[in-house]
């Protein structure tokens, strides 16, 4: 029996995000944690505010941009020695002439964030900026020397320096098909496009070594050479980031939908179908729609694939009232895909929200917002 048709809701782009299907579960099938990650998250614009904090996480499809640790730079003083002719007189002061200390520098973490998107769309895409901060060798310099018989010149190089390298940030807006107007109606398929911040790179930087030659005094006094070693800063690679292009399909309006991508697959059931208001209590119409929906389970799913189920309303009476009717209807669905659609119970873990996931704003009135009624079923295929 193939009853999937669609509702301009709870999209596979949404059903993995704002919908909360799927963030309790890991890839690996093991729980992820609790509700709300999405919600506590620090989102980029956080990250930047605070340069060298890194996100904890990045919720839903956004991708997470590793640091570019930058190693620290650091050279020995060098020693100037005192030297005395035999005399007595001295031709030249102890001093030291300062080694390089340049610590140790970032590219914080980023979250390419993919925002959530109501149904039908695909969310926009932001890439943000980054900054290679910029570096700096000081000067360094030898102190010249002169007495009797001898005279040698200082010696000394300019301070260098490399100014930060800006990495521009990258963007996609939101795409989304045309809403349909009457069920059965062909909606068209869309695209967003990939997403890339090139990759860039701050070049070496280097100050030469410095040499002073060694001399001999009328009386024959020696004077050592001195030497200030080179000093280079290796260049640093901030890689490209990618996020992919996506795709919604094109697909036919109505009262139930299936929604797949290569790893994972969403059903959105309108509540309205399956309940009378305000009741968890299945419709006698509603049986042909989770039979359906638990064919596709058996045809498509591994058999280990874990599901969730969540239930959903609008804001039509009080948040409590609203928060139990969508756990006991998320609950209904669950007992009957174990009871009459043969699936494992282990596998399904259910979940009501309420009115806080709303697919598009809630309206005021008695009729509430139909598209906010709604259980979606969904599960990862691989």
């Amino acid at each position: 029996m193939k009853l999937f048709h669609a509702a301009p809701v709870c999209l596979l782009a949404l059903a993995l995000t704002a919908c909360g299907t799927l963030d309790r579960f890991a890839p690996d099938g093991k729980s992820a944690g609790g509700d709300g990650a999405a919600e506590s998250s620090p989102s980029p614009s956080a990250a930047q505010a605070a340069p060298d904090a890194d996100p904890a996480d990045c919720t839903g499809d956004s991708v997470f941009i590793e640091a570019v640790e930058i190693a620290a730079v650091r050279t020995a003083a060098v020693q100037i020695p005192e030297i005395k002719d035999k005399s007595g007189t001295v031709l030249q002061e102890a001093g030291e002439i300062p080694g390089v200390s340049i610590p140790a520098q970032r590219v914080p973490a980023q979250c390419a964030e993919v925002a959530e998107a109501p149904g039908g769309c695909l969310g926009a895409v932001e890439i943000p900026g980054a900054v290679i901060p910029a570096v700096r060798i000081p000067s360094a310099s030898i102190p010249g020397l002169s007495a009797e018989g001898v005279s040698i010149r200082s010696e000394a190089e300019n301070e260098k320096v490399l100014n930060e390298v800006k990495i521009p940030g990258k963007s996609e807006d939101e795409v989304c098909q045309e809403k349909p107007t009457e069920a059965g109606e062909r909606v068209s398929s869309v695209r967003r496009s990939s997403v890339y911040r090139s990759s860039e790179r701050r070049p070496s930087l280097s100050r030469p070594s410095l040499r002073r030659p060694s001399g001999r005094a009328e009386d024959g006094t020696r004077i050592p050479a001195i030497e200030v070693p080179r000093v280079v800063v290796p260049s640093v690679k901030v890689p490209s980031v990618k996020v992919e292009s996506d795709r919604i399909e094109s697909r036919r309006a109505g009262e139930t939908e299936v929604l797949e991508s290569d790893g994972a697959i969403a059903y959105n059931l309108d509540s309205d179908v399956l309940f009378d208001s305000g009741s968890h209590e299945l419709k006698d119409g509603a049986v042909r729609h989770l039979k359906a929906v638990g064919e596709h389970i058996g045809d498509e799913l591994p058999d280990d694939a874990e599901i969730a189920i969540e239930g959903h309303t609008d804001s039509v009476g009080s948040e409590s009232e609203n928060q139990d009717l969508s756990e006991r209807r998320a609950e209904t669905v669950l007992t009957w895909l174990v009871d009459d659609g043969g699936v494992d119970k282990g596998r399904l873990k259910a979940t009501g929200y309420g009115e806080s996931r709303p697919a598009v704003p809630n309206k005021s009135g008695d009729a509430g917002t139909p598209e906010n009624r709604r259980v979606v079923v969904s599960a990862r295929k691989d």
